[in-house]
């Protein structure tokens, strides 16, 4: 879908439509975020929960770390690029 010459969304776009040119898919609010913290709270409970947190913040730092040294081997010149 073309958008207008000034950025105006026509009427009848839907909000998937709006951010698809963007690269945009999910947009998650104040709204959700609160009921998925909510669902969290009820299946693990609150004790549960910064065991988690944790357990996730290092998944997360292992992913980056990961991703780094591949993207550090993939950027670093060859023998064959150096003659």
């Amino acid at each position: 879908m073309i958008l207008n010459i000034n950025h105006q969304i026509p009427k009848g776009i839907t909000h998937y439509q709006k951010y698809k040119h963007k690269g945009v898919i999910l947009r998650i609010g104040y709204q959700e975020i609160l009921v998925i913290l909510l669902i969290l709270i009820l299946l693990f409970g609150a004790k549960k929960i910064p065991e988690l947190a944790k357990g996730l913040g290092t998944a997360l730092r292992e992913f980056r770390k990961a991703s780094k040294e591949i993207e550090s081997d993939i950027n670093k010149p060859t023998d064959t690029e150096e003659k």
